[in-house]
């Protein structure tokens, strides 16, 4: 389940992707679809990132699922930073950047931690917009 899961939020951030064709836009809904992704499936994110560790030995195909996703993330950064003339040996960081801040504020959010009104938006997905517009520009 966990490894469809993954599939799953390939899928959003890659179609949310699709509606943009400049590098950076794609990176930030990359990170919208993210967010948007785990906070209308709490339960089945929290279940995709558990306490339980699964190395690609004991449970390959929700190993090989999770680099998949990843690896949308990862695209996105390449081509943002290409795009911008900086040298593709940063997106190994950038993306580890990018994910934290993501992934932070999804689980701020679904954990009531976080109130997106707090900040001036009307929910996560636009938070994290507008989140990624500054971080990004």
């Amino acid at each position: 389940i966990a490894a469809q899961g993954f599939d799953e939020l390939a899928n959003a951030m890659s179609e949310r992707m699709g509606k943009e064709s400049e590098p950076v836009a794609r990176l930030n809904a990359s990170g919208v679809a993210y967010v948007a992704f785990a906070v209308h499936n709490p339960e089945l994110f929290a279940l995709m990132f558990g306490g339980v560790t699964a190395t690609a030995t004991d449970a390959p195909t929700l190993a090989e699922a999770g680099k998949r996703a990843y690896g949308v993330l990862q695209s996105a950064i390449k081509d943002a930073l290409l795009a911008r003339g900086r040298k593709e040996e940063s997106a190994p960081l950038a993306g580890l950047w990018s994910w934290c801040g993501v992934h932070g504020l999804a689980k701020l959010v679904i954990e009531q931690k976080l109130d997106p009104k707090a900040f001036g938006a009307p929910n996560a997905e636009a938070l994290a917009a507008v989140m990624l517009a500054k971080v990004n520009s």
